[in-house]
């Protein structure tokens, strides 16, 4: 992925956004069913364009980590059957989650421990619809962020009509709520994102062989402050969590 990305084009077309009762979201055709709505953030509202030292996190940037967050949560609850109380990890759809886990995870996968991982994507979402910038709580939430940013990267290749074209319905609404949401330098910017809302990499070492067993040597961990790489810990909060991403 280049390091900065222009603009992506989308085809014109109405704009079909119009405001819902709350003035907290819009409604929007839906990307698949043009004939149906759908409720989004308003991130006009939620988000003020600042120059400040958060200058980065426009409304633009928002609506984007916002809908990669959402899809990707879609896409592992629906492949996984997650919501279904006799769901299984041997049933044909977890290959999509264990793909993109690191090995430690994939020998810990349960069905318990998987929403708990769709959880760090909602949670992550969740924070983004109240316009907060998604500073990652926690290892899972770590990962779940670097998982979602690439995510917006494919989406903004296909805008621009690179590799993944096949998002055909998210771009629909993508160049529909884009038009009515102000510029900004930063915009769509995803190193600048991935600098600002990630302190470290460190979850990322479990995918390379030559640090194979990291999550478990604590004498390591100790002298490099590595901070819940075992999967059983990617949920526990980080220490001062909560008023360290409040305060920033």
């Amino acid at each position: 992925m280049p390091e900065k990305l222009s603009r992506p084009t989308v085809a014109a077309e109405p704009a079909f956004v119009t405001p819902s009762a709350s003035a907290a979201t819009i409604r929007v055709r839906s990307g698949w069913d043009r004939s149906r709505y759908v409720e989004v953030p308003d991130f006009l509202r939620r988000v003020p364009v600042s120059a400040g030292h958060q200058y980065w996190w426009t409304p633009r940037n928002a609506d984007l980590l916002y809908r990669a967050a959402r899809q990707v949560a879609a896409e592992y609850t629906d492949s996984l059957g997650i919501d279904d109380p006799d769901a299984s990890i041997d049933s044909a759809g977890w290959y999509r989650l264990e793909r993109d886990l690191p090995p430690s995870a994939r020998r810990v996968l349960t069905v318990a421990w998987a929403r708990q991982y769709i959880g760090c994507f909602t949670s992550l979402a969740d924070r983004i619809a109240a316009g907060l910038p998604p500073f990652p709580a926690c290892t899972g939430q770590m990962l779940a962020l670097h998982v979602i940013l690439d995510r917006a990267g494919e989406h903004l290749a296909a805008c621009a009509g690179g590799p993944g074209s096949d998002l055909t319905g998210w771009l629909h609404v993508f160049g529909e709520v884009e038009q009515r949401l102000p510029r900004a330098a930063a915009d769509y910017q995803l190193e600048l994102l991935r600098d600002e809302l990630l302190e470290d990499d460190d979850v990322l070492l479990l995918f390379d062989p030559a640090w194979d067993g990291i999550e478990n040597d604590t004498e390591l961990a100790a002298r490099h402050r590595l901070v819940n790489l075992h999967p059983r810990d990617w949920f526990a909060p980080f220490p001062q969590a909560a008023s360290v991403h409040n305060a920033r």
